[in-house]
């Protein structure tokens, strides 16, 4: 099919949905193949991101051809929705290119970037007003799409809708206060590399000769850490202690099923351990942050990078994505545990969940340490007896509350003292009067004293997507 005439850089609705039958996660995201694709992204190897020769992911393919409910199961696992293909397209592009109102109103949610342009300097209001979609158009207007910005070829929305349509735009130009003043083409943006990927591709034992450990920064009750290199990438090496320094048969069948779980490459809030040393003694490899560690970061006078409120609550904004996306899995990892030792910041300013952080069955899971972040359940009961989504919005209180104040909490007393206040007396940090207090009023809820009464994080993300604190 010919590009229609005069609409320069637009190509054709596609046709009838193709014929396969190949068991692959793209043919299963085309297909609507809902158990697939849950069993496919529930594997935590493989990359949810993946992409084809053209750089579809199969979310692009379940928008293209509508299948909301295999596209919430990728949204619930962490997908990336600010992907584009080699063309530049967006997964907000392909719906509104299709005439998916419902994805388009789904993807909305994410909160993309409406009038990202392709390669060919066309939004997806472009696509909408093209092809007549004018419940998409009003949509993706309503959501701040610009109706008079101009592709590479001089195209408008506004310019190539139909005479109907045309009115409808121009009465929500009037509606949104849109100026009709022709808005230069954007330039596109470069479609964003997976900077895992070399490492996702890479089997996770690793032979001890193949990794450099070549600087000792941490020393603590499970072992050291050490800062090295791995197959060209800067890593953390952490060497950590055995019972008796033996690790027996069924401990390395128990320790293997663990660290495949904390593979999680998929989530740009979310840390992966990227490797293990299995002989002649335990260590986990992970990526190396230069900025370090949340609570270095906040407290360290040496950091070089000091952090507003708005900048403290965009971290935390991160470490809600991070968790909900952990608590989404099935069986849960239950011994990360949320404090901002274990909460790093990459280059651009990125807050990631540390699983290399996480205590495998093998070690001493009986020791408590940074008791200023448990809730006091979790000081109080074994494992199975207390809820550890509950309990780890309770630590999320806590790094609310410490954002707020640039204070450490309990700092006036030992961890041990901290501990027992906590564990015993229910005790809190004091919020001081100056904290804004919308915070004010999440932080209560977060560290509700009735765990039950705590929300999940994918409550608490819409709300702190919203919160405005300047």
């Amino acid at each position: 099919m010919a590009f229609p005439t005069g609409m320069s850089g637009f190509s054709a609705k596609s046709g009838l949905r193709p014929e396969t039958t190949s068991e692959d996660i793209f043919s299963a995201s085309k297909d609507g193949d809902e158990l697939y694709c849950r069993e496919w992204i529930m594997n935590p190897d493989n990359d949810i991101n993946i992409t084809d020769q053209h750089g579809f992911t199969p979310l692009h393919y379940a928008c293209m051809y509508g299948y909301p409910n295999i596209i919430e199961a990728f949204f619930v696992r962490g997908a990336k929705t600010d992907i584009v293909n080699m063309g530049g397209d967006s997964l907000l592009h392909v719906a509104s290119q299709h005439g998916k109102y419902d994805m388009v109103v789904k993807i909305l949610r994410s909160n993309p970037d409406v009038n990202l342009a392709n390669e060919h300097g066309n939004t997806p209001l472009h696509y909408a007003s093209f092809w007549n979609y004018i419940g998409i158009c009003e949509m993706l207007v309503k959501n701040g799409a610009l109706i008079v910005m101009s592709n590479k070829y001089g195209d408008t929305p506004l310019s190539k809708a139909r005479p109907r349509l045309r009115k409808k735009l121009e009465a929500l130009a009037a509606e949104f206060d849109q100026s009709l003043v022709i808005v230069p083409h954007k330039k596109v943006r470069p479609m964003r590399k997976n900077d895992y990927l070399d490492f996702k591709q890479r089997q996770a034992e690793v032979e001890k000769s193949q990794v450099t450990m070549s600087i000792k920064i941490g020393q603590g009750s499970y072992g050291e850490t050490w800062k090295g290199s791995w197959s060209g990438h800067t890593v953390v090496v952490k060497k950590l202690k055995t019972k008796g320094d033996v690790f027996r048969s069924t401990l390395r069948e128990n320790f293997h099923h663990e660290y495949t779980r904390l593979r999680i490459f998929n989530h740009d809030n979310i840390l992966p351990l990227i490797g293990v040393i299995i002989e002649p003694q335990v260590h986990t490899i992970g990526i190396y942050m230069k900025l370090g560690s949340l609570y270095y970061i906040l407290h360290d006078i040496e950091s070089e990078i000091k952090v507003n409120l708005e900048e403290g609550i965009k971290f935390c904004r991160d470490i809600c994505h991070g968790m909900a996306h952990l608590h989404s899995l099935d069986p849960l990892i239950k011994h990360f545990d949320l404090n901002p030792h274990h909460v790093f910041v990459d280059e651009d300013l990125t807050a990631k969940l540390d699983l290399p952080h996480t205590r495998f069955s093998f070690m001493d899971n009986d020791k408590v340490f940074k008791p200023s972040w448990m809730a006091p359940e979790l000081l109080q009961h074994r494992p199975e007896d207390f809820d550890k989504k509950a309990a780890d919005m309770y630590s999320f209180a806590i790094i609310l509350w410490e954002v707020s104040t640039g204070k450490i909490p309990f700092a006036d007393l030992s961890p041990m003292h901290a501990g027992t206040k906590i564990a015993r007396d229910n005790a809190r940090p004091v919020i001081p009067s100056f904290v804004n207090h919308h915070l004010q009023r999440i932080i209560d809820i977060c560290w509700n004293a009735d765990p039950n009464k705590r929300p999940r994080f994918e409550k608490i993300q819409p709300i702190l997507d919203k919160l405005e604190v300047s």
